[in-house]
């Protein structure tokens, strides 16, 4: 949430549930602007790291863009 307000995005908000979550994407969808929403989905943390690689970080990016396939 922190950096989402730090890269200057002013509507950004945590859902409490599904209902709520509910209630902040209708609110979304009707208001103009980006929107962050920020959800948990447990309460464990964090169980992996992603590989700094940054060939790799590149050949998803452009994947991710449809500019390159997959091999």
């Amino acid at each position: 949430m922190a950096l989402a307000r730090a890269a200057g995005l002013t509507k950004c908000a945590w859902a409490g549930d599904e209902e709520d979550f509910d209630r902040l994407i209708d609110a979304a969808l009707a208001g103009g602007g980006p929107t962050f929403i920020a959800a948990r989905i447990d309460d464990k943390p964090g169980v992996g790291t992603t590989d700094r690689d940054p060939v790799q970080i590149r050949q998803r990016f452009m994947v991710g863009l449809g500019v390159r396939r997959t091999v």
